[in-house]
């Protein structure tokens, strides 16, 4: 792998770790809060340590290569790190700097240590597991978690949550859109398969295209799964997602996930195209 093949992969951890941290910033107990608690603290861990221990983050068994998960990254620091109290302790290239008298900021002899909750993160992991795989209740993710998780921005590693992260519009569309999510799927539970079908019939007699149609197609559902989402709305980036509607589980799309969403794709292009 090229040297920018590795800056695109640390840059594209870094934006899942940035995206989970900020929508858990805005409301930990969001619904299905414990998928981006885990997303995030596992992106921002494996950024983390491969500043320190690049050969740490992955395992591999013949040909076979993948990145470790949480539990084991934490494992890392605490067995690599000065641990204490909880704690591992990572030094940094950062100088410390502080305020002298005459108001000007002065530049220590000494380097900034950065903190890293091990004992706390390794809770929630334990936490979330099971609501992670539907085998457990939901709202796992505590207040406590949330600032163990933001307190990792402060490695120079990452760095990452300023610009559209600390957006008030952009993290209430995020919690918005994970909360309807668990709305429709609840809707759809209630729904029998015999209506299911006739409203996946209906839509594709209503939605499908027809000659000289310029309209975006009817998209994919993330909900039910079925392309029975109706487009209102603009496409900016050209990949067919917009805002709109499923005829089936009434999930709704706004703007602003759309938008969102194209985003992610172009992340995802650039972080393989090398």
């Amino acid at each position: 792998m090229t040297a920018d093949a590795i800056a695109r992969g640390k840059d594209y951890r870094r934006h899942l770790y940035a995206e989970g941290a900020a929508v858990l910033d805005q409301d930990e107990h969001v619904a299905g809060a414990e998928a981006p608690f885990d997303e995030a603290l596992t992106n921002g861990l494996l950024v983390i340590v491969a500043a320190h221990w690049p050969e740490a983050t992955t395992k591999s068994k013949g040909s076979k290569v993948w990145t470790l998960p949480a539990d084991m990254l934490l494992q890392v620091l605490e067995d690599r790190a000065h641990f204490a109290d909880g704690f591992a302790y990572l030094p940094t290239e950062r100088p410390v700097t502080e305020l002298a008298e005459d108001s000007t900021l002065r530049t220590l002899d000494t380097n900034e240590t950065v903190l890293i909750h091990v004992d706390q993160l390794r809770g929630a992991v334990a936490r979330t597991q099971q609501p992670r795989h539907g085998r457990g209740p939901g709202r796992q993710v505590t207040r406590d978690d949330v600032a163990a998780l933001l307190a990792l921005d402060d490695h120079p590693a990452l760095h990452v949550l300023h610009n559209h992260y600390l957006d008030e519009r952009w993290r209430r569309a995020q919690v918005a859109d994970l909360n309807e999510h668990a709305r429709a799927a609840s809707y759809l539970a209630l729904l029998p398969e015999e209506e299911r079908t006739h409203r996946v019939e209906a839509a594709d007699a209503a939605l499908g295209p027809t000659p000289g149609d310029i309209d975006t197609l009817p998209q994919e559902c993330p909900v039910c799964g079925h392309e029975t989402l109706a487009s209102i709305g603009s496409d900016d980036f050209g990949y067919g997602i917009t805002a709109g509607t499923c005829w089936v589980c009434s999930y709704q799309r706004s703007a602003d996930i759309a938008y969102d969403l194209g985003m992610d794709i172009e992340w995802e292009v650039r972080w393989t195209d090398f």
